[in-house]
């Protein structure tokens, strides 16, 4: 088992590039959550024996979805970063199967906020819809439909602030007030970003190659 672990963890690191990421597969009721940092550390976590078992054997398939959130935007080191990260998806995903990246990014390429670069997310960059649709063409994704979640997330990030401030003296247990003001900004600053700034969520679903058996419209996502 070892050795078929670190097989797998080889055929990860093909890329030309380390990269940091986290992903969640799965194929009926088999799952793989897992972590590749740019230490070229790989963890993987199953759901179960079986699934270990069938993921770790030659010859397996890949899985149908896989789901990725959160994961370009504080990575950094983009012209390495995005080329590695959908390479590494290409190889667990099976012919035809699904991926959805969800991820904060910009319209258009500009450098990261200095603040947040140095307090928050050092070495963060946010890319560009056109950086991640590229590189996923390179690879023979095909884009099924893309959101932009922009006005979602400002929501978001006003109940991230309300629940810290609600939790305040928790907070100022383990840290100090500098610590409350400097995250006070960031959430407020982000939802301020998400409304009237440069900051965007992109949710893009895509297959590895075509994928015909999909509904035609979004009635199926919507609740009537």
């Amino acid at each position: 088992m070892k050795e078929a672990l670190k097989k797998l963890a080889d055929k990860m690191h093909q890329a030309d590039h380390e990269a940091g990421f986290a992903f969640e597969f799965w194929d009926g009721d088999r799952v793989c959550y897992g972590d590749l940092s740019r230490s070229s550390a790989v963890t993987l976590r199953f759901k179960s024996a079986e699934t270990a078992k069938d993921v770790l054997t030659d010859g397996f398939p890949g899985f149908g979805e896989a789901y990725m959130a959160g994961d370009l935007e504080v990575a950094g080191d983009l012209k390495g970063f995005i080329p590695a990260f959908m390479r590494k998806v290409d190889q667990l995903l099976n012919r035809g199967g699904l991926g959805l990246l969800h991820t904060i990014g910009k319209d258009r390429a500009s450098g990261s906020d200095p603040w947040i670069w140095k307090y928050i997310f050092p070495g963060n960059y946010l890319p560009t819809l056109a950086e991640i649709v590229r590189e996923m063409g390179t690879v023979g994704f095909s884009v099924l439909d893309m959101e932009n979640l922009r006005l979602h997330y400002a929501c978001t990030m006003d109940r991230w602030a309300e629940t810290f401030e609600r939790n305040g003296g928790q907070v100022l247990e383990r840290f100090d007030e500098a610590f409350i003001r400097m995250w006070r900004l960031y959430l407020r600053g982000a939802a301020a970003g998400f409304r009237y700034g440069e900051l965007r969520v992109f949710q893009v679903l895509f297959s590895k190659g075509l994928n015909n058996d999909l509904p035609l419209t979004r009635d199926h996502v919507y609740c009537r």
